[in-house]
C-alpha cells in the first residue's frame, strides 16, 4: 500500500499551512518531524478526514476504515472497562470469540494483559496510553496515524512503550505516520524521517537507514 498526497492546499483564515504540498509514502514506518507549529497535526488531521483541505488529494486509503488513529490523549470511555473500550468497535470486524482473542493477545504484546477489567481512571497514563495503541492496532486498518503519543509521559515509561510499539510495528503488515518533535524518537523507530519546517510547510528533508549518523543533519533543519 501507497499513501499519497497531492497537490495538498490548506489555511486557516490568512495562515497558510499548505500550498501545493506533495508527499509520497511508502515503507513501513515513517516519522514527520518538525518545530511545533500546527502543521504536522494539521496534516495527519487531513489524512484522517477530521479537518477537510482546501484543495489536493489523499490517494490510497478509505478515511472510513484504513485508519487508526493514536493522538496525544488517550480519549478511552472512563464508565467502560479497558476490556469494554477495546470491545466498541471491534465486533465490526471479528466475532466475539475471536474478537477477545485478540483484544487478549494485543495486550499480552504490550505487557497489560491483567489489567483488562481496570477502569481508566484507576490507571496511570502510561498505562492507559498502552490501552490507546492497543485499540489502535486491533482494528484491521492498512494505515496507523500517532500524533505525538509519548508527549505527556515521562522518560522510563516512554522508553518502555516505544520499546513495545516497534517490537510490534516490525510484525505488523501497516503504514504507520509518526508525527513528533522529538529527534530521539525518530531515530530509535528507525523508520523514514521526513523533516517539515516553513510557512508554508515544505520537505526541508528525507533521511532513512542508519539514522543516527544523521542526527545532527536532522537537528539542524528542524
Amino acid at each position: 500500500m501507497k499513501l499519497k498526497i497531492k497537490n495538498l492546499s490548506k489555511s486557516f483564515e490568512e495562515k497558510i499551512i499548505f500550498d501545493k504540498f506533495n508527499l509520497e509514502i511508502k515503507d513501513n514506518i515513517n516519522c514527520i518531524i518538525g518545530q511545533s507549529g500546527g502543521g504536522k497535526s494539521t496534516l495527519l488531521n487531513i489524512i484522517a478526514g477530521l479537518v477537510k483541505a482546501d484543495n489536493g488529494e489523499i490517494i490510497g486509503i478509505d478515511t472510513n476504515k484504513d485508519i487508526s488513529y493514536i493522538f496525544q490523549e488517550d480519549r478511552l470511555i472512563p464508565w467502560l472497562t479497558v476490556k469494554e473500550n477495546m470491545e466498541l468497535f471491534i465486533y465490526d470486524y471479528f466475532n466475539k470469540e475471536e474478537g477477545i482473542r485478540k483484544i487478549r493477545e494485543i495486550l499480552k504484546l504490550l505487557h497489560i494483559e491483567e489489567i483488562e477489567n481496570e477502569y481508566p481512571g484507576r490507571l496511570s497514563g502510561g498505562i492507559r496510553q498502552r490501552v490507546n495503541i492497543a485499540r489502535a492496532f486491533l482494528k484491521p486498518s492498512k494505515l496507523i496515524l500517532m500524533d505525538e503519543p509519548f508527549k505527556s509521559l515521562d522518560y522510563k515509561i516512554k522508553y518502555l512503550i516505544m520499546r513495545d510499539l516497534k517490537e510490534m510495528l516490525e510484525e505488523k503488515d501497516k503504514i504507520i505516520l509518526f508525527v513528533t518533535h522529538d529527534v530521539d524518537e525518530a531515530i530509535f523507530f528507525n523508520g523514514t524521517v521526513y523533516v517539515l519546517g516553513g510557512r508554508p510547510f515544505v520537505i526541508k528533508g528525507i533521511f532513512k537507514d542508519n539514522l543516527e549518523k544523521y542526527k545532527e543533519d536532522i537537528i539542524k533543519l528542524i
